[in-house]
């Protein structure tokens, strides 16, 4: 016959899997909370998204920054010295080649000069520009850089009424139109 304590407390080994079974739980839950943090603050939260983001921008940046030098070195047309390059600018105005005299200006502000140099051709005013950049004069002023440099047209009075910058294309060694 069996004692009523017998039936009353479980087996040892039931009590083994039970607290196997608890651990076990605990355990998975320990580690979904930290796979959960950790895909949290790697992947889904504010500060992640950003760091993505930011990590994004810089990698499309270092392939236009690649491809704009890659631009930068073929860009061959222009002088090396920038007299060289508005000598060479008037003789495609005077010739009427629009393309290649907006190839005189920075990369970044071709496209802009090319438009305003065929609306300046269409006003039929090219002489004006061509008479203007004649007579341009070397600045006194220091551009406080080397690679720069800056001719003026002053008026009757020694005012600047108008002023070119031409800027050096360190990668080509050519002289280049930034601004008039």
């Amino acid at each position: 016959m069996m004692h009523s304590e017998d039936q009353l407390s479980p087996p040892a080994h039931t009590a083994s899997r039970t607290l196997l079974i608890s651990i076990a739980i605990c355990v998975g839950i320990i580690a979904l909370s930290v796979g959960a943090l950790f895909i949290w603050g790697n992947y889904l939260s504010p500060e992640a998204q950003s760091t993505h983001t930011m990590q994004k921008n810089y990698e499309t940046y270092q392939v236009w920054e690649q491809q704009h030098n890659q631009d930068l070195t073929l860009d061959t047309y222009g002088g090396t010295t920038p007299e060289e390059t508005l000598q060479l600018f008037v003789d495609a105005l005077d010739d009427e080649d629009i393309e290649l005299a907006s190839k005189y200006f920075v990369l970044d502000q071709r496209e802009q000069w090319a438009e305003g140099l065929k609306n300046i051709q269409r006003e039929e005013k090219i002489d004006e520009i061509i008479n203007t950049i004649k007579n341009a004069q070397a600045s006194e002023r220091d551009t406080g850089s080397e690679n720069q440099k800056e001719f003026v047209v002053k008026n009757k009075n020694g005012e600047v009424d108008y002023a070119i910058i031409l800027t050096l294309n360190n990668q080509s060694n050519i002289w280049k139109i930034e601004s008039m």
